[in-house]
């Protein structure tokens, strides 16, 4: 075995990176969705066979130099969802395939597996950490109806619900109301139901209303600027969950922030930083390091039995730049 493979699937794109064993990144490529969710299982097991395929030809390698792949998929929530995906996949043609939730290649991706955790907040919300003795926790990612604190849904409904509320004369006035009414082309903001409920709006449509709160926060609306607040606590208290769980609330580490919420900046990360550091005041927040498709990378290389070392890191970092991914 010379190369390893790591994954991350999605509801709109799949990405590979083909690694060599000392972490330089051979080659990188894309194609379709993967979340069986959306496609299906037959589908995303294609997917996942072109995504290994175009990185194996680009680099120019024998398909038996591949020995592990990790795929990080969207919508593997629970075990049944494993199971689903886990069954499509026996018999899978290259290397032996692992799949593992996205938000393992997120913790990856920002700290090499070492102790850290990490906040997801896009379209849903989820949060995970590893701790110093390598276990492992996640909170949230229940989904719209069940959860998805804080995230970019969860931005969107209270968005409008302010926009209904005032109009009703039940709330007070916001900016809110004129970006939905430019954005829905509407007269009143009553209007906006029919679109939410008969209109054919999907979840990420829903979701991608979040902006219109995030720029009328930007320009100084209370009202948005308390649907922010609000929503960076509730992150803050979804994350502290795993914290309190894994028993990390005296230590040292990093937190990850993925996901489109957070160009809100400070107004959504002052009030998460500030309810986590009544947890765990040592945490601090950031970025990840690589994207999430190497953390599955990393994942592949450990499990392959290599230790991610400073020297791996460095390596992948460099040839990171050198392929434009970063």
């Amino acid at each position: 075995m010379k190369y390893v493979i790591g994954i991350d699937g999605g509801g709109t794109k799949t990405q590979a990176a083909l690694l060599k064993l000392n972490g330089e990144i051979a080659s990188h490529d894309e194609t379709g969705p993967s979340n069986y969710h959306n496609v299906g299982v037959e589908q995303a097991r294609r997917t996942l066979e072109e995504a290994c395929v175009k990185v194996i030809r680009k680099a120019g390698v024998d398909v038996g130099s591949v020995g592990i792949i990790v795929a990080s998929l969207a919508g593997l929530d629970c075990s049944l969802d494993f199971k689903a995906m886990q069954n499509a996949l026996e018999g899978f043609p290259i290397g032996s395939i692992t799949l593992v939730h996205d938000s393992m290649a997120a913790l990856y991706a920002t700290n090499a597996g070492r102790e850290s955790a990490i906040i997801i907040a896009g379209t849903g919300s989820a949060t995970a950490g590893i701790n110093s003795r390598g276990e492992y926790a996640r909170a949230g990612g229940w989904g719209y109806i069940l959860g998805d604190e804080g995230s970019g849904f969860y931005l969107a409904k209270r968005g409008i619900v302010a926009a209904l509320l005032e109009y009703e004369e039940r709330g007070p006035k916001t900016m809110i109301t004129s970006l939905l009414l430019k954005r829905f082309n509407a007269k009143t903001p009553d209007e906006i139901i029919w679109h939410v409920y008969t209109g054919g709006m999907n979840i990420t449509e829903f979701a991608r209303l979040a902006p219109l709160v995030t720029e009328a926060a930007m320009k100084g609306d209370d009202v948005a600027i308390s649907i922010l607040r609000d929503a960076g606590r509730e992150l803050a208290n979804t994350v502290n969950g795993v914290i309190r769980r894994l028993k990390m609330e005296g230590d040292e580490f990093p937190i990850g922030l993925i996901g489109g919420v957070f160009k809100a900046g400070r107004l959504v990360t002052g009030p998460l930083e500030e309810a986590v550091h009544k947890v765990a005041p040592k945490a601090y927040l950031t970025y990840p390091r690589f994207p999430p498709v190497i953390g599955s990378s990393l994942i592949a290389l450990e499990k392959a039995g290599v230790k991610i070392s400073d020297e791996i890191l460095a390596n992948t970092q460099r040839t990171l730049r050198e392929q434009g991914l970063q």
